[in-house]
């Protein structure tokens, strides 16, 4: 049982083994139960234990077999399935206000499916009571996977396809490659993901155009005004400072923080591709779209141009004051230049920097090429 128990051998969990399910759970219960008060060890001979250990056994292992033949038929179809269940492949983190909308927007027309329906797919957030456009499904640890397995489609019986999830609030929580990695287990290394990269004040302020236009101000400004955008990024440096975890602008521009946590989390610099902003909005979009179909192994209908534009009149005019913009300068010339050198050094290892010319491995390079194009 112990064995049994240690090598995960419980039956898929899609709709049609319920029953085998059931009688896995009542096999392992009756076996327990026959089982003498000294035996203490997975390694006694099968001819000393009782006849109802040994039907338990042939149960467990029957129902092994048939989790085997669902596993190899599953990855026989080429589809990322477990359980019955389709996988999220392609993972669009952020940065928000940094043409994640028009990614999405795109890669989805392309043939990459929405795993919950619409294009944010919210996993690791807390559910809210209220009807909202995007699900929450408040996933927060490893023993919430059935849960999650459950909001998944169903694994194709017939053809192939991919999903994925474009949840740009994806990068700037650290704790979601984690969870995410231990849901996807042996799994993590097969995935997709993109990045997209913007000049950080310009970034800053496009939330902030958010914030106060879209009466969103409390989500996703937290402490604006709305007065101006030099007195909201001035309460939103202090926050940063003070380390309250409530500084939503400043922080979701510290990239260098969140790329770390995905690799630190066990995925590999050759799982991601990065987009620089204006690489992407002025023609790179289909570009962007093959390299991904590329990391995929998968055939997209790709776009010769960004297909979607925001199309808010939002006038960046940046930081007024002197004294605030060199502030702000340095506290991003301390994140960006680390971020410089973990994206040269992942690009040693294989991940795309798209329309990257410089040499391999040169922060100095990857430096130029960033900054001219983000």
């Amino acid at each position: 049982i112990c064995q049994m128990l240690q090598g995960n051998l419980l039956p898929p969990t899609n709709e049609p083994l319920q029953m085998s399910r059931l009688f896995f759970a009542l096999s392992v219960l009756v076996t327990c139960r026959s089982l003498p008060h000294d035996t203490a060890s997975c390694d006694e001979k099968s001819e000393e234990m009782p006849p109802s250990f040994l039907q338990g056994q042939l149960a467990v292992e029957a129902l092994r077999s048939h989790a085997l033949s669902v596993q190899e038929a599953e990855s026989s179809s080429g589809n990322f399935c477990e359980a019955g269940k389709l996988l999220p492949k392609f993972w669009l983190i952020g940065s928000q206000k940094a043409a994640t909308t028009s990614m999405a927007t795109d890669l989805i027309h392309a043939g990459i499916g929405a795993a919950c329906g619409v294009k944010e797919c919210h996993y690791f957030e807390e559910e809210i009571p209220v009807p909202h456009v995007y699900p929450r499904r408040g996933i927060k640890s490893i023993r919430d996977k059935q849960k999650w397995l459950d909001s998944l489609p169903d694994c194709p019986t017939n053809g192939t396809r991919v999903v994925g999830d474009f949840t740009p609030s994806g990068f700037s929580d650290e704790d979601i490659p984690r969870l995410l990695a231990e849901l996807l287990g042996d799994k993590k290394r097969e995935i997709t993901v993109a990045l997209t990269l913007r000049e950080p004040v310009a970034r800053c302020e496009s939330q902030w155009h958010e914030g106060t236009q879209n009466r969103l101000r409390s989500a996703t400004c937290p402490g604006c005004s709305g007065k101006s955008f030099d007195e909201d990024i001035r309460t939103d440096l202090g926050m940063h400072e003070a380390n309250l975890g409530l500084s939503l602008m400043i922080d979701n521009s510290l990239y260098v923080k969140g790329l770390k946590s995905w690799l630190a989390a066990g995925f590999a610099p050759k799982q991601f591709v990065v987009v620089p902003f204006k690489v992407y909005i002025s023609g790179g979009a289909g570009e962007v779209c093959h390299a991904v179909a590329r990391k995929l192994n998968a055939s997209l209908n790709c776009p010769t141009a960004a297909s979607h534009r925001n199309t808010a009149d939002n006038r960046h005019v940046g930081v007024r004051d002197p004294q605030l913009r060199d502030e702000l300068n340095k506290l991003f010339e301390l994140y960006n230049n680390e971020l410089y050198e973990v994206l040269a050094r992942a690009h040693a290892q294989g991940m795309t920097l798209m329309n990257f010319s410089g040499a391999v491995g040169n922060a100095s390079d990857v430096k130029t090429w960033l900054e001219g194009s983000w």
